[in-house]
Formats: structure tokens, C-alpha cells, sequence
């Protein structure tokens, strides 16, 4: 079975209120590996909107594409990053990609809380 095929799996095995109480789980490593790169490139668009000293909160990060895009070019104009995710799990894999001098940050946030 491809990776598309077995993270379409486990949504229809999960009721949507579960999905939102327990986050990704063991499927966000997962889902790094099989949307990751596809992400990436699109964030790659991105870059020509970042200006000068941007600081930048990324609100339903994921898995960091956009931070690993920004980190790849340096963090070219950005002045501070912050990365919201309510998926504990991808904010872990958000922090193992982070290092000390990166001018960026994680958080685990409900996004309903900032509409």
C-alpha cells in the first residue's frame, strides 16, 4: 500500500472528533514523509513575498515546510518565525528539524482560537 494510500486509511478510520483531541498521532511522521516535499515546493512561492525584516506565524505549520524552506535560503529577510500547529506531533517533528540559532519558534495552538 502506497503512503497516500495508508494516510487516507487512517482518516477513515478515525471519527473527526478523535482527530481533533489526540492530533496526528503515529501518522505525523507519516505525513512528513509522503506531503512533505510537495509542501516544500510550494512554500518555495513563498519567497517572493517575504520582505525586508518579516516576521512571520505560519498558523497550521504542519510538519515545517515553510520553515524549511525559509531555513534553506538562510532566512533571507526574516526577522522572527513562529509555527502553530494543534498536532503536538508535528510540532515535534517542527523542533527536531529547529536548531539553537534559528530565529524561529513552534507552539502547540487550537486554531480556532485565532479566528
Amino acid at each position: 500500500m502506497c503512503s497516500s494510500s495508508r494516510v487516507k486509511t487512517f482518516f477513515e478510520k478515525q471519527q473527526r472528533a478523535d482527530y481533533e483531541q489526540d492530533g496526528w498521532g503515529d501518522a505525523s511522521e507519516l505525513y512528513d514523509r509522503s506531503f512533505g516535499n510537495k509542501f516544500r515546493s510550494y512554500a518555495r512561492h513563498a519567497l517572493d513575498f517575504v520582505e525586508c525584516n518579516s516576521r512571520i506565524v505560519d498558523v497550521g505549520c504542519g510538519s515545517g515546510a515553510l520553515f524549511e524552506v525559509l531555513k534553506q535560503h538562510d532566512f533571507k529577510n526574516v526577522n522572527s518565525y513562529v509555527g502553530l500547529d494543534f498536532s503536538p506531533e508535528m510540532i515535534d517533528i517542527c523542533n527536531s528539524k529547529r536548531e539553537s540559532a534559528d530565529p524561529a519558534s513552534f507552539q502547540v495552538r487550537k486554531m480556532y482560537l485565532f479566528l
